[in-house]
C-alpha cells in the first residue's frame, strides 16, 4: 500500500474545496461529504469541519455565488489556469451571514423541500 501521508481524512459532514474551476465553478466547488463513510482527500483541496453551524445551510450558502466575490477579491487563478489558488488562512477569514441556529435550520429544511419539488417536477412521467 502506497503512502497516505499528507493526505486528508475526510468524514461525513466534512466539507471539501476543490480549487480546480470550471464554467459551472468559476472559483471551484465547495462540497458537503454527505455518503456517509470516510474517505481520504489529496492536499491539494481544503476539508473543513464546521462547527456552531448549521451544515445543510452552510452547503446551501455554498451553493450560492454569494462567496465567489470574496474569493475573486482575495485569490487568482494562480500559476495553472484550471485552478484558483487562495491561502488557507484567507480563505478561513470568509465571511458568511450566520442567523441564529433556529433560523438556518429553517432555511436549510426549506432549501431543501425546495430542491425536492423542483427534482419531482423535472421528471418525465410514465407513459
Amino acid at each position: 500500500m502506497s503512502s497516505l501521508g499528507g493526505y486528508y481524512i475526510v468524514r461525513s459532514e466534512d466539507f471539501v474545496y476543490n480549487p480546480r474551476i470550471s464554467t459551472s465553478a468559476p472559483v471551484g466547488p465547495i462540497n458537503r461529504n454527505k455518503l456517509g463513510r470516510i474517505g481520504v482527500m489529496s492536499p491539494l483541496y481544503t476539508v473543513f469541519r464546521p462547527h456552531d453551524i448549521d451544515t445543510t445551510y452552510l452547503e446551501y450558502f455554498f451553493k450560492s455565488k454569494y462567496w465567489h466575490s470574496f474569493m475573486n477579491f482575495n485569490g487568482d487563478s494562480g500559476a495553472r489556469s484550471d485552478r484558483f489558488s487562495i491561502k488557507d488562512s484567507v480563505f478561513f477569514e470568509m465571511p458568511i451571514p450566520i442567523p441564529h441556529i433556529d433560523e438556518q435550520k429553517k432555511i436549510g429544511a426549506f432549501l431543501d423541500k425546495l430542491d425536492s419539488l423542483i427534482t419531482l417536477h423535472q421528471r418525465k412521467p410514465f407513459c
